[in-house]
């Protein structure tokens, strides 16, 4: 909003210079009237002027109109007033505890309102000036150092956004009571280590599972779901994705098999072999314990006393799940799944289970989810 001010100023130029009455209150922010604005290094003279608009739309113009006539000082109008801005800014390491105790810290710094147009390389210089006063023998380079917070897009609990250009805006950057760290280059190869060490270590136990195989895609394609149960078959119960469904299996085939009917069956795209996995549901602990690949059904089924030889075969009921993909690093996070993963049909919602059963009607009944077996 701009008001012209013009008419007022000069009247009160005109009127008689009495003095201001004695402890009259001038709050002000300390920056006199013929005093050039602040101006960052390096700017082009169109950012330059660029910001001095920003200030004009701020209300500088108005402001000025109610400090001191004389050219002394301005200050705020409570409408135009912002709060104060605090960061917290630490220096640990490329993670928590990477660093010894003794080369850590952490400050709250309290931003000035006239600092929204400042570059963020302040924040690291004030936050370094102190950090190398009170550490002299770890002493961190601002030249050679970055400002970074939490990446908010990855899993990776210690993964950081990095902000590589110093010269980016404290007001178009930074939020209040946000966490900001330091950096140097060292952490930053650190933090990059890790993080491949981790995929790599994912992607070795994946290409280890794809060994265990003992089926080829075809004779995966070739298996189907039962949809009247066989008691003198070896089956498994597939649970998980809010479905249930029955397959015949050898006892020589492996948990990575069944990965391998999922993948195949069901698309490599939608299922990929890394993003699979096969657990069993402990009664006793209620618990899911993740099965390796190794595992053949001929040795799950002695783990849980089952005899093979019987009729009825056993049906051993396996509940598999599908990870999520960390968004920044694209490898499937063994600790975290789709809220589907391991739930059974009796699990969806009633809601969702009414909207299941019309279909079924509608479309002339059937069992969707083949046949049933009595678990042992």
């Amino acid at each position: 909003m701009d008001i012209d001010l013009s008419p007022l100023l000069e009247e009160r130029r005109q009127s008689t210079k009495k003095k201001r009455p004695k402890n009259f209150p001038i709050p002000h922010t300390g920056i006199k009237l013929n005093e050039e604005l602040p101006v960052q290094d390096s700017l082009s003279l169109d950012e330059v002027a660029k910001r001095a608009e920003r200030r004009r739309k701020r209300g500088v113009k108005v402001r000025v109109a109610f400090g001191e006539i004389g050219g002394a000082y301005i200050y705020d109008l409570g409408e135009y007033r912002k709060k104060k801005v605090k960061v917290w800014v630490q220096y640990e390491g490329y993670s928590p505890n990477a660093v010894a105790a003794e080369r850590r810290q952490r400050l709250a710094i309290t931003l000035p309102a006239a600092w929204v147009d400042f570059p963020i390389r302040r924040v690291k210089e004030i936050f370094l000036e102190a950090y190398n006063a009170e550490h002299k023998d770890f002493f961190i380079d601002p030249k050679l150092s970055f400002l970074a917070k939490t990446d908010e897009i990855s899993y990776v609990n210690f993964a950081k956004h990095i902000f590589t250009d110093d010269n980016l805006l404290i007001g178009d950057t930074l939020y209040d009571h946000e966490e900001l760290f330091i950096l140097t280059q060292d952490d930053i190869d650190k933090l990059h280590a890790e993080i491949e060490g981790y995929q790599k270590e994912i992607d070795d136990i994946q290409q280890a599972g794809m060994k265990y195989q003992t089926i080829d895609i075809d004779t995966a394609l070739a298996l189907t779901p039962l949809f009247q149960d066989d008691p003198s078959l070896f089956r498994v119960v597939l649970v998980g994705m809010l479905k249930a469904f029955v397959i015949p299996v050898e006892p020589h085939y492996t948990i990575a098999d069944l990965k391998a009917f999922i993948h195949y069956k069901a698309g490599p795209d939608v299922y990929p072999l890394g993003s699979l996995d096969m657990a069993f549901y402990d009664q006793q602990d209620n618990a899911l314990n993740v099965l390796p690949d190794s595992l053949t059904f001929l040795d799950l089924a002695k783990q849980l006393d089952l005899d093979l030889n019987t009729i009825p075969k056993p049906c051993v009921p396996v509940h598999w799940g599908k990870r999520l993909q960390d968004p920044r690093f694209f490898f499937w996070v063994p600790t975290l799944h789709t809220p589907e993963s391991f739930r059974a049909p009796s699990d969806i919602s009633p809601e969702a289970a009414a909207a299941a059963a019309n279909k079924q009607a509608a479309s002339g009944g059937g069992d969707e989810e083949g046949a049933s077996c009595t678990i042992s």
